[in-house]
């Protein structure tokens, strides 16, 4: 009698149980654990809750990994900016800032002015020639125009 009963509340829901010839028709497995679905919209992906947010975990995290990578590296190049600022270094060869860990490859913008470019991580410019980086300074905040 229970078993008829939640059967009931599943087709009251708009769910239905699948004879088994319909199941091996329009249904796959679960994503991802490769379960069958037994029960469900026709068009359901996951056997339970669960194997969802494995799914969806898993699809994501080598995204997350990428923007964590990304972060790291302006963080770092940050710092090293910031260290050189404070130390009044404002042209030095590319190799050593290369050797202190800075990534070239990683920066927040950059800008095309009077025929040289212009590369900035966050608030701090600089310019890469190919064996030196040259005229970092931290850039001044503009007052917003009312």
């Amino acid at each position: 009698m229970q078993i008829k009963d939640a059967l009931a509340n599943f087709e009251c829901m708009g769910y239905t149980k699948l004879n088994q010839e319909e199941d091996e028709g329009r249904r796959e497995s679960c994503l991802e654990c490769g379960d069958p679905i037994r029960y469900g919209r026709h068009d359901k992906k996951f056997c339970s809750p669960e194997c969802k947010n494995r799914y969806h975990n898993r699809i994501t995290k080598a995204s997350q990994a990428a923007v964590r990578r990304a972060d790291t590296s302006l963080s770092r190049n940050y710092e090293i900016l910031s260290l050189l600022l404070r130390q009044g270094v404002r042209d030095l060869p590319l190799a050593d800032v290369v050797a202190m860990g800075f990534n070239i490859s990683y920066v927040t913008s950059f800008a095309q002015c009077g025929g040289v470019m212009v590369h900035y991580c966050y608030d701090i410019s600089y310019r890469l020639t190919r064996t030196r980086m040259r005229d970092i300074y931290k850039v001044q905040a503009r007052p917003r125009k009312k």
